[in-house]
């Protein structure tokens, strides 16, 4: 997606992104960076020019040869800077839900006056709602499990949920836009299921563009009202909220699987396993 971002943007990610090839390409490009350090960089934090507490500058150094598995060829990897000022940071989280307590930042914003750490680390902390939006795709758009068997097959179901996904993303981005709606609060499930609702009706249009145009522009505003409360510091918790059946586990082909009988009542004989 790198060929997406312009001069001024800023691009978050997580540690495997923490690279010093794709930094310095960004930077010279006047894209800045804010990744979660490397594990295999050092957390020294007394290296550097001190910028506050826990805030280091630091000076990365280009590797003497390209890695094999680096996806820059090697005319591309000599114009690479010999040398990147990367800024580390240190940051604590006390937010509950978290199991990370701390974590470290590297980022090309190396001014600290105009890019506090504080304002890093609330930088880095919307990374966090790209979780939020896997669970849309698995969960809201029932692709946990995929239905096909096939490679072939199942490389064109990712992509139709891909397109679906952002499709819809794209209806929110236009409904929050026209109708001065934060983003990050319309539903996403709850557009879902207008849409759902709404798509029959527009089946009875497709031969009345202007009915059809009017259709969209009452749906754009119906997904602007279906907005969450505000909920700062919300907790989202990896658990299930449904109670699983008592079913077995099929562990073995179905002409060989025994059904144990009355399996509400039926309790591991724990004597025997012992």
């Amino acid at each position: 997606m790198s060929h997406l971002l312009v001069k001024g943007d800023v691009l978050l990610g997580d540690a495997g992104f923490c690279a010093y090839a794709l930094m310095a390409e960004l930077k010279e490009r006047g894209v800045d960076t804010a990744f979660r350090l490397h594990q295999k960089r050092s957390k020294d934090m007394r290296r550097g020019k001190k910028l506050g507490k826990d805030d280091r500058l630091q000076t990365w150094t280009k590797p003497a040869q390209r890695p094999e598995n680096s996806p820059w060829k090697q005319r591309a990897w000599n114009k690479l800077p010999e040398q990147l000022s990367v800024r580390v940071v240190r940051v604590s989280i006390t937010r509950k839900g978290f199991r990370t307590r701390r974590l470290w930042i590297a980022t090309t914003l190396c001014d600290a006056r105009r890019y506090p750490a504080e304002q890093l680390a609330e930088l880095y902390y919307r990374r966090w709602s790209i979780e939020l939006f896997y669970r849309d795709i698995k969960t809201t758009m029932h692709m946990e499990v995929m239905r096909t068997k096939s490679p072939e097959m199942i490389e064109k179901e990712l992509l139709m949920h891909a397109i679906a996904y952002n499709a819809i993303r794209a209806l929110i981005l236009q409904s929050a836009q026209e109708h001065q709606q934060e983003l990050g609060r319309i539903s996403f499930k709850g557009a879902v299921d207008l849409l759902r609702q709404w798509l029959p009706q527009a089946a009875a249009y497709y031969d009345q563009p202007r009915k059809l145009a009017h259709w969209h522009k009452e749906l754009r505003e119906a997904i602007a009202s279906v907005a969450n409360p505000l909920r700062p510091d919300r907790r989202e918790p990896r658990a299930k909220k449904r109670r699983p059946k008592s079913y077995q586990v099929l562990t073995e082909p179905r002409r060989k699987f025994k059904e144990i009988p009355h399996r509400e009542r039926y309790r591991k004989n724990t004597d025997k396993a012992a």
